[in-house]
């Protein structure tokens, strides 16, 4: 089944579709699925946005769905803990490929397949986490790129991430890893813009490259002395970075830190320098 309009198109009612069939996604106007869907394949969008109402309107909870060509799913609140997401491009008019522009999710995804340098965003909370038993993000062992936009919270939790995820840059909303210990190559960058957040919370020590612009925050959301390290390199570029760590909790720097910016604790948390500071 293929629909392809620049209008919008609502699927609603007692009827469904069943069977064996893939959907596909095409030009510009939005689909919005309501009724209860009971088919078998995959949902594939090419253009245009899709939004799904509820899990069951995407028939089998197991099904593959695939977004592609700068297209955009808009998961709207719901948990699809069994199915596989593919994806790539920045979605429609930049703003994420996957968003989420209904109620705030803990347990929005639990398997991503990044197909291709993609962009993340929406207005709530969506994280890939292994409520339902284990997940991950992979981008199928090539150097693909994560940009985050929009002013929502997308979260990896306590899911393995592929080794060869390249840069992630988070220009709005915030980036949070909780409970792993990857963000992928430990020798590309993790960028945050002013006006940007990143959170750490309960990560043993996390590698990457990173940067942070004058004007972002640092937040960390649990974690003693012996959690939430930043390891290879820490650049402060261009400004004050805030540091905004609550009571009890430590954010550490067991990486060498420069750059023409500076840090300051904003809270009751602690930040500890474990290495050099130039």
């Amino acid at each position: 089944v293929t629909v392809d309009g620049n209008r919008s198109y609502t699927w609603v009612g007692l009827g469904g579709v069943v069977g064996t069939v893939d959907i596909v996604k095409r030009n510009t106007g939005v689909l919005l699925l309501q009724a209860t869907n009971d088919f078998t394949g995959v949902l594939r969008v090419e253009q245009g946005t899709l939004v799904a109402t509820s899990e069951q309107t995407m028939g089998s909870p197991e099904n593959r769905l695939v977004v592609t060509n700068n297209a955009t799913w808009d998961l709207r609140g719901q948990s699809n803990q069994y199915r596989v997401v593919t994806e790539f491009g920045v979605g429609v008019a930049g703003r994420g490929a996957i968003i989420n522009n209904g109620g705030a999710n803990m347990s929005a995804l639990r398997f991503l397949e990044i197909a291709g340098d993609v962009t993340l965003g929406g207005y709530n909370r969506g994280d890939v986490r292994n409520t339902a038993g284990a997940g991950w993000v992979s981008t199928m062992g090539q150097p693909f790129n994560i940009t985050k936009v929009g002013p929502s919270q997308v979260s990896f939790v306590a899911v393995p991430v592929d080794t060869n995820l390249a840069d992630i840059t988070v220009r709005e909303g915030l980036f949070a890893i909780e409970s792993i210990s990857t963000a992928g190559n430990p020798d590309r960058f993790f960028v945050v813009h002013s006006n940007a957040a990143f959170q750490l919370w309960s990560t043993v020590p996390l590698s990457k490259r990173f940067v942070f612009v004058g004007g972002s925050r640092l937040y960390t959301g649990s974690g003693g002395e012996g959690n939430n390290h930043l390891q290879n390199s820490v650049t402060l570029s261009n400004g004050i970075v805030l540091a905004d760590m609550t009571s009890g909790n430590t954010w550490n720097f067991s990486a060498p830190v420069g750059g023409d910016g500076g840090l300051m604790s904003i809270n009751a948390g602690i930040v500890r320098f474990n290495g050099p500071v130039a």
